[in-house]
């Protein structure tokens, strides 16, 4: 009983801090982006969701509608600079302002699909590295125009950093150095938006469970690995530190799968 009673306060407490606060997530059409949706739609946040696949937006704002979330998407290529400008024209005379910009979007590359497809590499940085960075530009304008403290959090990942295992790129050394450059860049925001109130988190997953392999055209690739995160723990955690008080910032998150250990060993 006592554990119900601390979970629903608990919930309650994320609820009250992300009530009617203008959340934006990039990548929001399918994966973790959905997920994340999922999980903030019933703590009241106003969604505002990115995606270049207008398809997968537009079903996941009929599932987001029907339970009562207040929803609005917009396709947008987030390596097209041009596109994103017009985008946050399109949101700064829609909302006025942005509490919440969650940078999500991004594409997988190793070295295998870049042996049968060199302009990979160039896609991957351009969407996974300046993407975020474009988006985050364009966001400022409005996320100063909060009531509150406004909050941008970087979805990274465990191959952006450089000391733990869990950094090991050697199959996809492409994907880890646009990985390192967000990671770069979230250092860099953080200091840079410290005196201004805005909070800049960082969250580093290491390999979770997602479409990320099929979408690179690795249908291939192996899921359900026991090395795998859960998509649904991943968002978890994203949340957590998105609805954390105002006066806590989490700068750097590392989250990688615990394996129990073997008998006899």
């Amino acid at each position: 009983m006592s554990i119900l009673v601390c979970t629903t306060y608990e919930h309650a407490t994320m609820a009250s801090r992300l009530h009617h606060q203008v959340t934006l997530l990039t990548g929001a059409a399918a994966g973790l982006g959905a997920e994340l949706a999922r999980q903030l739609a019933p703590l009241g946040a106003r969604l505002v969701l990115l995606d270049i696949d207008a398809d997968g937006l537009a079903e996941l704002e009929r599932e987001l509608s029907l339970g009562g979330a207040e929803v609005e998407t917009y396709q947008c290529d987030i390596s097209d600079n041009a596109a994103v400008v017009a985008t946050f024209e399109r949101l700064a005379a829609s909302y006025g302002h942005l509490d919440v910009l969650v940078n999500n979007a991004g594409i997988f590359t190793d070295d295998v699909t870049e042996a049968h497809d060199a302009s990979r590499r160039r896609e991957a940085f351009l969407t996974t590295a300046l993407g975020p960075i474009q988006i985050t530009h364009a966001a400022l304008p409005l996320l100063r125009q909060s009531a509150g403290v406004a909050h941008v959090v970087n979805v990274i990942s465990a191959s952006g950093l450089s000391d733990t295992q869990a950094s090991d790129n050697r199959r996809w050394s492409t994907y880890g150095a646009t990985k390192s450059a967000l990671a770069g860049f979230n250092t860099t925001l953080t200091a840079q938006l410290a005196p201004e109130g805005i909070k800049v988190s960082g969250v580093f997953p290491g390999g979770f469970e997602s479409d990320m392999c099929e979408s690179a055209g690795r249908s291939e690739e192996q899921h359900d690995a026991p090395w795998m995160l859960r998509t649904q723990d991943v968002a978890e955690v994203v949340v957590f530190v998105m609805t954390r008080p105002p006066d806590v910032q989490i700068e750097r998150l590392l989250v990688t799968k615990r394996f129990e250990p073997v008998a006899g060993t």
